[in-house]
């Protein structure tokens, strides 16, 4: 018997044989799984001595127990070697240890066991060498070979469950004698690939270190622990234990050439993910590494602020971080991808890799992150809500309070416009994590500066229940962690708290000026509504669809006042900002019909139907107007089919002017509209945030929302050009005087008069104020997605844009469409 396991102490008899024989190892699984063990120390693959009154046919030796003398293994497999997983060459070892799926759907893994704890020899029992203790060794060997066999065949069947039980209930028959316990060690490196295989590195790191307390020399279950480090993401602790497998190996030549290869494997699957990672725009960088001791060339400096942990990606808002995320990166910032179908295809990469690193927290945010800059919120939540591996304990609910978490969430709410009406209480719980993470990071500090760094370190995380190894490995665990902390606000662009607490403060003015705005349109104050709904337009931390409310609201206001080139206006801003607010199409359509633009109104309505998401009962109306704007459009046309030069497009209405006007008048009305309504200034007409507090994640639907709107102000420029010709040229005013005779004395289709029969329905945002208001940051979840039509409306009315719909196609993450919001809704917080 091997020293190390001859020197533990004996431990209480068992009350018998089977599952009660190994209920100590059970007990024992969390206390072992962090005790110190995660590399050998030196010496520990020297060759074993027999220890002395052990029975020389059970003497274990090199790295498994050799078989009794005369006895015959029963249930082996005929395709198998003789001494199965056991001694399997390095090509079916490395099918044993193939990359797990990320999440098992399998049914839920027994209660892991960790293994014998190393207190615990082995039962009272018959004296050493006596031919009873003989019979039942044999015996108990027999049993233990049929189910190690078994549940071989059951991990290539790729069963996992059932191998990980025949596993257990092999080290239940080998437990209670104490000259097999070096055969525990294979048997627990082989139930520690069946954990991986069901995505619980943490028990197989567990069960990995136990079978090195029992067979220091096994050198597959060693290289297992590096596997466990690897699957998790953390290749600091990899390549240190290997490193230090390599310094306790030299000299063996055997025992190199078995580590080399898990070198090369590990320094390849760190640059993969990294260069995942930087494909996507994340400015991260493999860290460089002594090659002898595993550790950092240059050591991870200390963390910056939350205000300087930015992702360095594409955009003027976000570049000037870029500097400061490369202090992380230690390189220059990468190119993000200009378009969603690059990004698509870069995103890819991250699942190229996710097999051979599954738990790794860094492409779990990777994932959510790119799913929102592509609009898919829903699947972004589930990301966020997803455990990065399957392990019970309350790290789980640790990792649910993770900063990253939080802020990928409240993204989403803010990018929706704060539909579901949680946006609030999810940036006053990130507020709270960023305060916690900040509390802990200056107690580190504080201890490591008094001495306590080693405490400090060993504190755990909401990654790790706590490190799983003791002294120096304590702190590469620490500084591993730090490294995660840092990177993963890189890759989402976590906000400081004065960060998150002005994002709260001007959502809130925002929403307080709304509500005064909409108490003002209810009592008849439609100009005071104005000046309110343009003053929450100026609050910062708007996002666009919130901005989309606003200014559909504020259309409204216009339109009481019968500004409708204003209006209509602030109704292509809407749509531009949010090209799924079926409101605003509608709203836009109502204005339209009443100028006599009865085919663009058509167009409006077309879109606002088609607005993914929306009631049925709002899709019917929609569909019902657009046949009513299409036959009025035929019949306005067949008029001038029968001799009329000019349509009979209200000009008067659009330069807001009574019929009786002066061309003098026309001239100073078209100045003063021209002024305010220019492209050159649609820029500046609304304060276009696509990141949310200027760090977080751009979506590629926000980053085009400038070219929209410049597309929209250009469409309505050419209008208010074509109603200042028409109404300063005598001959042709005369034309259309006689055209608008014509039609308001047709069949009553055209313009509806007035402010909108629509204003007061359902389908208004104003319409709101009649009813009960929400609290803020309430309200129903609107109706949306990301599928839009293309193509251009009508006569000459800009279409609103592809959208993202068709980049569900592309299978992994998400049905088609995505979530921006349309339909109508009750606005809480907007």
């Amino acid at each position: 018997m091997p020293a190390s396991v001859a020197a533990m102490p004996a431990a209480p008899a068992p009350e018998g044989a089977g599952a009660a024989a190994f209920e100590p190892m059970q007990e024992n699984h969390q206390q072992h799984a962090q005790q110190p063990a995660a590399a050998p120390q030196q010496g520990v693959f020297a060759p074993k001595q027999p220890a002395a009154g052990s029975p020389t046919a059970f003497t274990a030796a090199g790295t498994a127990a050799r078989r009794p003398p005369g006895s015959r293994r029963k249930a082996a497999h005929p395709a198998r070697s003789s001494t199965g997983m056991g001694t399997r060459s390095r090509q079916s070892s490395q099918e044993h240890e193939a990359a797990p799926p990320l999440a098992p759907t399998g049914p839920a893994a027994p209660v892991p066991l960790a293994g014998a704890p190393v207190q615990a020899e082995a039962a009272a029992g018959p004296a050493a060498g006596s031919g009873e203790l003989d019979a039942q060794a044999k015996k108990a060997y027999s049993s233990s070979e049929m189910y190690r066999s078994q549940g071989n065949e059951a991990f290539r069947d790729s069963n996992y469950t059932a191998a990980y039980d025949l596993y257990t209930k092999a080290l239940h028959a080998l437990w209670p004698y104490p000259a097999l316990h070096a055969r525990l060690a294979l048997l627990l490196s082989n139930r520690a690939a069946a954990l991986l295989s069901q995505g619980k590195p943490l028990s197989a790191l567990a069960d990995c270190q136990m079978g090195l307390k029992y067979d220091p020399g096994l050198m597959r279950c060693a290289l297992r622990v590096a596997t466990c480090h690897s699957r998790m993401g953390n290749f600091d602790e990899a390549f240190q234990f290997v490193a230090n497998l390599r310094s306790t190996a030299a000299g063996n030549a055997e025992q190199l050439r078995e580590i080399e290869p898990k070198q090369r494997d590990l320094e390849e699957q760190e640059r993969q993910l990294y260069e995942a990672l930087r494909s996507l725009g994340h400015n991260l960088s493999a860290p460089r590494r002594d090659p002898a001791t595993g550790a950092e060339a240059e050591p991870l400096s200390r963390a910056p602020s939350g205000a300087s942990m930015h992702r360095a990606a594409s955009g003027g808002a976000n570049m000037s971080r870029a500097s400061s995320a490369a202090s992380v990166a230690g390189s220059a910032a990468p190119q993000a991808p200009a378009s969603a179908e690059a990004f698509w295809e870069a995103l890819k990469k991250v699942d190229d890799i996710a097999p051979h690193v599954p738990h790794s927290e860094l492409l779990l945010a990777a994932k959510a992150e790119g799913l929102l800059r592509l609009g898919k919120h829903e699947r972004a939540r589930e990301f966020c809500g997803q455990a990065v591996h399957l392990d019970d304990g309350a790290h789980r609910e640790a990792q649910k309070r993770a900063p990253w978490r939080l802020w990928v969430q409240a993204q989403c709410s803010w990018q929706e416009g704060d539909a579901r009406g949680g946006l609030k209480g999810q940036l006053q719980a990130l507020l709270a994590a960023l305060e916690a993470q900040q509390a802990q990071q200056a107690q580190q500090a504080s201890a490591s500066g008094s001495g306590g760094a080693a405490a400090a370190a060993g504190a755990g995380s909401a990654f790790f229940p706590a490190p799983a190894s003791a002294g120096a490995s304590t702190s590469v665990a620490a500084r591993q962690e730090a490294r995660r902390a840092e990177q993963l606000a890189v890759i989402v662009g976590l906000p400081s708290c004065e960060e998150v607490r002005s994002l709260l403060e001007g959502l809130e003015a925002a929403d307080k000026l709304r509500l005064a705005g909409n108490a003002a349109v209810k009592a008849g104050k439609a100009a005071e509504a104005v000046a309110k709904y343009s003053e929450a337009l100026q609050a910062s931390g708007l996002s666009p669809a919130i901005m989309a409310v606003l200014l559909s609201n504020r259309a409204a206001a216009h339109q009481h006042l019968k500004q409708r080139a204003q209006a209509i206006a602030d109704c292509c801003r809407a749509i531009a900002l949010n090209p799924h607010y079926a409101k605003a199409q509608s709203r836009l359509a109502t204005l339209l019909s009443e100028l006599g633009y009865h085919s663009d109104a058509a167009s409006a309505l077309e879109a606002a139907a088609a607005a993914p998401g929306i009631p049925a009962a709002d899709r019917k109306e929609y569909q019902s107007r657009m046949a009513s704007e299409q036959a009025a459009a035929k019949r306005a046309s067949s008029r001038r089919g029968l001799g009329g030069s000019q349509a009979a497009l209200d000009h008067y209405k659009l330069l807001g002017l009574e019929r009786s006007v002066t061309s003098d008048e026309v001239r100073r009305a078209y100045k003063k509209l021209a002024l305010q309504l220019h492209p050159d200034k649609a820029a500046s007409a609304v304060r276009l945030a696509p990141r949310c507090a200027g760090c977080g994640s751009a979506p590629f639907e926000a980053l085009a929302a400038q070219g929209r709107l410049q597309e929209r102000a250009t469409w309505l420029f050419k209008l208010l050009g074509e109603a200042s010709d028409v109404l300063s040229d005598a001959s042709k005013r005369r034309e259309l005087d006689h055209a608008l005779r014509a039609a308001a004395g047709g069949s009553g289709f055209g313009s509806r008069g007035g402010f909108s029969s629509y204003y007061g329905d359902s389908d208004d945002d104003v319409s709101d104020i009649y009813n009960s208001f929400n609290n803020m940051f309430g309200g129903r979840r609107p109706a949306g997605g990301s599928g839009s039509r293309a193509g251009s409306y009508g006569s000459g009315y800009p279409g609103t844009g592809a959208g993202f719909g068709s980049y569900g196609a592309y299978g992994a993450y998400g049905q088609r469409g995505g979530s921006s919001g349309s339909g109508a809704r009750n606005w809480g917080f907007f």
